[in-house]
C-alpha cells in the first residue's frame, strides 16, 4: 500500500500530504527518498519536507489527483 495520501490535487513541485512523517529529505547528508505518486510512472527526489505542515517539496514538477 501507499505511505499516505495528498490532501487535495494539484501540480507543481510542492505537495501538501495527510502525513509526511513517513519520508525523508536526506537531511542535507544523503540523497532524499525517491517518490512515486499512485497511477504515475515518473518519479521525483524529495529536496525538503515542512513536516510542521506536511508539504514534500521534489526536484521536478508532478501532478496529481486528491487522495
Amino acid at each position: 500500500g501507499w505511505l499516505t495520501t495528498t490532501a487535495s490535487a494539484g501540480s507543481g513541485t510542492q505537495i501538501t500530504v495527510n502525513d509526511a512523517d513517513y519520508f525523508c529529505d536526506g537531511f542535507g547528508i544523503v540523497d532524499g527518498d525517491l517518490m512515486q505518486l499512485e497511477g504515475k510512472t515518473q518519479t521525483a527526489r524529495i529536496i525538503n519536507i515542512d513536516y510542521d505542515n506536511n508539504i514534500i517539496s521534489v526536484d521536478s514538477s508532478l501532478d496529481w489527483y486528491s487522495g
